[in-house]
């Protein structure tokens, strides 16, 4: 039996998911932000480089699928962007460089419980 069998492959991969966060946490926190470059400059980055990855595997994958762009679907996407991608790295670059690697760690590995309380108190479980 291997390491990757159904049983460990669960556990191995979320051991390598949080490492990698960890790592790259504290690599934007002790070379990027404490070498002076702004959070609004790597949040920038960080997002035009998503883009330009994930572009052509959308359109690739799914130029006969989606629905034909509106105005409404426009202004949706406008507005997942802004919230769901551009203040969440803002935020979080943020707070990285106002306190340690170890705290945007521990915060994110609280998400999902803090998600799921708000769940409850919102009665939506």
């Amino acid at each position: 039996m291997g390491y990757m069998d159904g049983k460990w492959a669960p556990v191995i991969m979320m051991i390598v998911v949080n490492s990698t966060l960890g790592i790259v946490n504290a690599l934007l926190k002790y070379v990027v932000l404490d070498g002076g470059i702004d959070h609004m400059v790597i949040a920038t980055y960080r997002l035009a480089l998503s883009t330009v990855s994930l572009v052509p595997i959308a359109f690739l994958l799914e130029r006969k699928t989606r629905p034909k762009m509106t105005l409404g679907i426009l202004s949706q996407l406008f507005f997942c962007a802004l919230i769901g991608s551009s203040l969440t790295q803002y935020f979080a670059l943020l707070g990285l460089g106002r306190t340690s690697a170890s705290v945007s760690c521990a915060f994110s590995s609280i998400l999902p419980a803090f998600t799921f309380v708000m769940s409850l108190l919102c009665r939506y479980v």
